[in-house]
């Protein structure tokens, strides 16, 4: 059974690409640890400050409340909001 799962994680990460997997790992575990110390009852806000800071104590690489263009058919309709983009290449979006 160990060996069907190393299989699955390393089938994994040839499919992710290394920096993506790594990138993925450091998130999760920053997330775990917001939620371990928190816990849940708090409003989005209270988690996406507290992603933030932990992100930063980590030095993960992110931008805070990324604006994107939206664009419908190839017109610009107006502009969204990301709560997180990491590392250029991962959107993140806590929930309560």
């Amino acid at each position: 059974m160990e060996t069907n799962r190393r299989g699955a994680e390393g089938a994994e990460r040839r499919e992710l690409g290394e920096d993506m997997y790594r990138l993925t790992g450091e998130v999760i575990g920053a997330a775990i640890e917001v939620h371990r110390l928190l816990g849940p009852g708090f409003l989005e806000e209270v988690y996406h400050k507290a992603l933030k800071v932990e992100f930063e104590m980590r030095g993960i690489p992110h931008k805070s409340k990324h604006p994107v263009a939206v664009n419908y058919k190839g017109r610009p309709i107006g502009e969204g909001q990301l709560d997180f983009l990491v590392g250029d290449v991962l959107i993140i979006r806590p929930l309560a």
